[in-house]
């Protein structure tokens, strides 16, 4: 179990010292582009699974049905201060402009395949919501398997599946952690990762994840995200609001960095 003081708070190590409640993993890829070249804002959409925003190339983040009125601004800098924004609606176009500027990078890989040969004979927890296709095949071969869920309609202990509060009692005693890129909007990604042990082995993934080598001060050792490669198709697939974007339906390629 993770070491923790006696009012409860994470004991400041190796992987957790960055733990302050504060949005540092933001600060840190905002620090990190900051000197960029102003780029201006080609297009954005808002879905309600998705937003994008399209400048040197196109990134998305994710949005839980947040749809509003918005006056899109002529350069990204204006956006990139958003993604610090409490506001999921807001925080989602910083963290879309924040992956338009940085872009896909990494190798061409599906990152579940990586995960699946780390979890064999292990114990997973699983922080968000994945593709169904993936999870059943993860808890065939972990053993133990744990889904923390912030929708109290999905939660269901019976098959592993449990409310997100109770994250505190199982991520500290699993060998491998998966966080969905999601949780960059509502800034707990540091919660999460404070958690784990420090041999635990952590990955941050979901289109959401800015393809930065940042995570892996963070203690993360693998970050799988999206190289969007028809920006056009792309926005208008999010504007008529399909959920899941599929590399084999086109549009996007699913890319891996390995610490």
């Amino acid at each position: 179990m993770g070491t923790h003081h006696k009012d409860g708070t994470p004991e400041i190590n190796a992987r957790n010292c960055h733990y302050t409640g504060a949005i540092m993993i933001l600060d840190d890829i905002l620090d990190e582009i900051e000197n960029m070249p102003e780029i201006r804002v080609r297009d954005v959409a808002i879905g309600r699974s998705w937003t994008a925003v399209w400048s040197s190339s196109c990134g998305i983040a994710s949005n839980n049905g947040f749809i509003r009125d918005f006056e899109i601004p002529e350069m990204t800098h204006e956006l990139l201060e958003l993604s610090r924004s409490w506001d999921p609606f807001y925080s989602s176009l910083g963290i879309a402009t924040v992956n338009s500027v940085i872009g896909g990078g990494g190798k061409r890989c599906n990152a579940f395949d990586i995960l699946m040969e780390e979890c064999r004979n292990r114990k997973i927890a699983m922080v968000g919501e994945f593709p169904r296709r993936y999870t059943d095949r993860i808890r065939t071969v972990s053993d133990e398997f744990y889904i923390l869920e912030i929708n109290p309609f999905k939660v269901n202990p019976k098959r592993g599946v449990f409310p997100e509060t109770a994250a505190e009692q199982i991520i500290p005693r699993v060998d491998v952690l998966a966080v969905t890129g999601s949780t960059l909007v509502n800034h707990s990604t540091e919660r999460y990762l404070a958690l784990a042990e420090l041999d635990a082995f952590v990955a941050i993934i979901g289109p959401t994840t800015p393809m930065t080598d940042v995570f892996f001060e963070y203690g993360v050792d693998m970050i799988a995200g999206v190289e969007i490669t028809d920006p056009v198709n792309i926005l208008k697939k999010i504007r008529f609001n399909e959920g899941m974007l599929h590399e084999k339906d086109g549009g996007i390629i699913y890319r891996v960095m390995e610490a």
